[in-house]
């Protein structure tokens, strides 16, 4: 089995690469508890395993990256989000209300809105309105067992 052949393996799974930030990733080693850096650099892929260092060779950690940064390019020009629309206040149900602010977090930007008869500001949470609730029933119920 080829080196990328083994790259390929690696990125296919779950969790085995860590995106660090645009240059730098962590790779799990297969065969050791033992995570590789791989760094992108003007001359290409750097990585801390024995084989790129050693032998100075594209190991199956950098194919790896880069296989999973294709998957994730192709992700991005083939996925495409609809825009929610909100319609009324998630407090007051009320339909006046104008859009505020946009929140950024680390992967997006959210809108914000400001509802005008209750005064209080909402954003649409894409279904995810509810999981403060369901993590603690989870962990009142791992607590009562």
């Amino acid at each position: 089995m080829t080196k990328k052949e083994r790259g390929k393996e690696i990125a296919e799974k779950n969790n085995q690469i860590k995106r660090i930030d645009e240059t730098h990733y962590t790779v799990n080693s297969q065969s050791r508890k033992k995570q590789h850096e791989v760094i992108s650099t003007e001359f290409g892929w750097i990585c801390s395993c024995e084989d790129h260092i050693i032998r100075k060779v594209q190991c199956k950690h950098n194919h790896a990256v880069e296989i999973s940064l294709s998957i994730r390019k192709e992700v991005k020009t083939n996925v495409i989000l609809e825009p929610i629309q909100s319609n009324h206040c998630i407090y007051c149900d009320s339909e006046n209300f104008i859009k505020w602010n946009v929140r950024h977090n680390k992967n997006q930007d959210i809108q914000v809105y400001k509802c005008k008869d209750c005064l209080k500001y909402f954003s649409i949470n894409l279904g995810f309105e509810k999981m403060i609730e369901l993590i603690d029933k989870k962990n009142m119920g791992i607590m009562l067992m």
